[in-house]
């Protein structure tokens, strides 16, 4: 299983273009989750339609893109000028023809959460991996939870895919996971919190050419409950 804690964890396990995701695992604050392409597979002077995952977060953000890293300012600055591609979510735009490789920032106009950057290359043969649902290792998600029981989870995907070229990274509003960060089908423990009341579960899938899919759960958590 991969580490918790690092976006450098990811460029090393399936390389640069996965690295959009803050690295906490509880969702207790704004933030941009993740960032998707649809078709995955720029190409120069192509159209595609952005799209990110927010929590608790503005719908409408602003788009921009820079050739280089970002700098980890604050808000973070692009030391070679940004390129501004507008708002939106989902945004429809037209990848600059002069770009073979750039990042792609996604913020809130308010500044007011956690923005999320991935490093987009062209012409790759990226994908958008298909995503079945959240589920445990003996079936299907249940739909309740007792307060701090533990199960663990997985992410399913249809049986031709190619799982342990995928990270997931998983979030949730309560409780614990361990670990925050999987390789493909494998499992995180899922410690549900001692709260009764709703809990989200979520989990973002990247693929080492940077396509990015998503999906998510509501539980129940309370006293007496279970599958």
């Amino acid at each position: 299983m991969l580490a918790n804690n690092s976006c450098l964890v990811l460029i090393v396990a399936i390389g640069a273009a996965a690295c959009d995701m803050p690295s906490a695992e509880i969702l207790d604050a704004p933030r941009v989750l993740g960032l998707k392409s649809e078709p995955a597979n720029l190409v120069p002077g192509g159209e595609a339609l952005l799209t990110a995952l927010v929590f608790d977060a503005p719908a409408s953000l602003d788009w921009s893109l820079c050739e280089a890293a970002w700098a980890p300012t604050e808000p973070l600055s692009c030391p070679t000028g940004a390129i501004a591609l507008g708002s939106g979510n989902p945004l429809s735009i037209t990848w600059p023809e002069s770009l073979t490789s750039a990042w792609l920032q996604a913020v809130p106009g308010d500044g007011g959460a956690l923005p999320a950057v991935k490093r987009v290359e062209v012409g790759t043969a990226a994908d958008n991996p298909t995503v079945v649902a959240i589920a445990t290792l003996a079936g299907p998600l249940p739909t309740t939870l007792a307060a701090g029981a533990t199960t663990d989870v997985v992410v399913t995907f249809p049986e031709a895919t190619a799982s342990g070229q995928l990270v997931v990274s998983w979030y949730t509003t309560g409780g614990k996971l361990d670990p925050g960060r999987t390789l493909g089908n494998e499992a995180a423990t899922l410690v549900a919190p001692m709260v009764a009341g709703p809990m989200r579960l979520i989990a973002v899938v990247r693929e080492k050419a940077g396509g990015t899919s998503w999906t998510e759960a509501t539980l129940t958590i309370g006293p007496g409950t279970g599958r």
